[in-house]
């Protein structure tokens, strides 16, 4: 089931994994025009077939352990590790573990650059 999405201001609760044997979850909990977070629950074994993000992307383990495959190499993600993907980038997702995920996709920006505050 999708969860709502989070309100600007408002605390979102990352779900803990699920039982054993359970199915794949995804749930949007932010988006906007300029940023998407998605939490995904990959239980041990399961597949999170090919996509491409329409924005850079932010992949970040929460708990378990996964590979992710991308620019031809397949990377192992485990609690607390994140990888950066570029647009429109392929990548495909196996569970090694029971997973949780945080997905962050930043839309793609248009115009001149930016600078950060105090850079």
């Amino acid at each position: 089931m999708e969860a709502p999405l989070a309100k600007l201001g408002q605390i979102v609760f990352l779900h803990p994994l699920v039982p054993t044997g359970e199915t794949s979850r995804q749930s949007t909990l932010v988006k906007t025009s300029q940023v998407e977070l998605i939490q995904l629950i990959v239980p041990a074994g399961r597949d999170v077939p090919t996509h491409e993000a329409q924005g850079e992307l932010v992949v970040h383990c929460l708990q378990g352990k996964f590979s992710l495959f991308a620019l031809g190499t397949a990377y192992e993600l485990k609690s607390g590790q994140l990888l950066h993907l570029m647009i429109d980038e392929p990548f495909s997702i196996r569970a090694i573990e029971d997973s949780s995920l945080l997905v962050t996709i930043v839309a793609a920006k248009i115009g001149g650059s930016v600078e950060l505050i105090g850079g």
